[in-house]
């Protein structure tokens, strides 16, 4: 019997996987502009991201990039506190 649906799709590709991982904290980060847009969207923004454009910061997943103003090591993170 052939196969009709192939692994490959169903894998979580590497740079998703460390997004996920990385999102829990930009949620906790001072820096992190969180917009709801749309019923069940969330979108993080980086104000320390700039860019031009009519939002004026861009998207923390970019600014988590190792050449990005965060980096994977989160070098611009700023603990929320209550």
């Amino acid at each position: 019997m052939a196969t009709l649906l192939s692994e490959t799709f169903l894998r979580v590709h590497p740079a998703t996987e460390l997004w996920w991982q990385q999102r829990e904290q930009c949620m906790r980060c001072g820096n992190a502009l969180l917009t709801r847009p749309y019923e069940g969207e969330t979108i993080l923004r980086c104000t320390m991201l700039r860019q031009s454009g009519a939002h004026g910061s861009g998207y923390c997943i970019d600014a988590r990039l190792p050449d990005g103003p965060c980096g994977p090591e989160a070098k611009l993170f700023k603990e929320i506190t209550p």
